[in-house]
Order: C-alpha cells, then sequence, then structure tokens
C-alpha cells in the first residue's frame, strides 16, 4: 500500500493540496480553484495574475484598482504610506532652539 504524503495546506481554503492540483507563487500554495482574483472571483493562471500586499488579482483589476488611486496602497484598501510618516499627536513636543543674542562685548 503506497499512501502519498502530503503536508502543502492553500493558502485560501487552509485545505491540503495534492501535487496535481498545487500552484505555487511566492512561497504560497494554492488549488487550481481556489487561485483566484479577490476582486472578480475569476480563476486565476500563471500568466494572468499579479500579487499585491499578499492579494491576488487578475490583471485588468490590478489595472483598474492602481488607476483609481494612482499608488499602490490606497488602491488596494491599504493605508497610504505618507501616514506612517505623520506624527501621532498634533502638538509635537519638540525642544525650542536656543538663541544666543551678543552685543559685541565678549
Amino acid at each position: 500500500e503506497i499512501q502519498a504524503s502530503c503536508t502543502d495546506v492553500c493558502e485560501s481554503c487552509e485545505k491540503k493540496v495534492y501535487p496535481l492540483e498545487k500552484v505555487e507563487t511566492n512561497n504560497k500554495i494554492f488549488h487550481k480553484q481556489c487561485f483566484r482574483c479577490l476582486q472578480c472571483n475569476c480563476v486565476l493562471r500563471m500568466d494572468t495574475f499579479t500579487l499585491n500586499n499578499g492579494k491576488l488579482y487578475c490583471i485588468p483589476h490590478f489595472k483598474q484598482l492602481f488607476i483609481t488611486r494612482g499608488n499602490y496602497d490606497e488602491g488596494f484598501g491599504v493605508d497610504p504610506h505618507k501616514n506612517k510618516w505623520t506624527t501621532s499627536s498634533s502638538n509635537p513636543t519638540s525642544p525650542s532652539p536656543i538663541i544666543a543674542v551678543s552685543n559685541g562685548d565678549l
């Protein structure tokens, strides 16, 4: 009796993936039927998908979402990087500069 060992788990459905139904990209494993666009749910092929922030998109929806906002963050529902650069406080506390005034006498 030969038993195939299968330790691969689908990123999407979290069930076992056997070699004949396996799609692997960026160290992520999917069933062929689970390899789908997040936006329209169409089954993807290796030549018709893109991966952004770990999420799968078909090329048309990737382009549509990118064009919507013009960047890779806001169009895909991710907080813009500029929010990470702003301070959390509206009144940042920083030391006032010390200004030395001289009348010319030393």
